[in-house]
């Protein structure tokens, strides 16, 4: 439930960049960034986090930010 939490924060923040700005270039780093931050935050105050440690937390994190740039790349047109 933690990373689709995670992802969908990603895709909304993504979004709403788009909507405010022209340049979207740095969609993708900036969701790897936020979900690096959020898989980290997860672990340390989410109890049924599914890291075991930090580095795995990490790995889901980034994965989960990437992958609401997916999501986007896929929807989009």
């Amino acid at each position: 439930m933690t990373i689709a939490i995670i992802t969908a924060f990603c895709y909304s923040v993504a979004e709403l960049y788009k909507l405010t700005t022209w340049n979207t270039r740095f969609i993708p780093v900036m969701c790897a960034l936020i979900g690096t931050v959020l898989g980290t935050l997860g672990f340390y105050f989410v109890p049924e986090f599914p890291g075991a440690d930090l580095l795995e937390s990490l790995i889901i994190g980034l994965a989960s930010g990437l992958a609401a740039t997916g999501t986007h790349e896929a929807v989009a047109k």
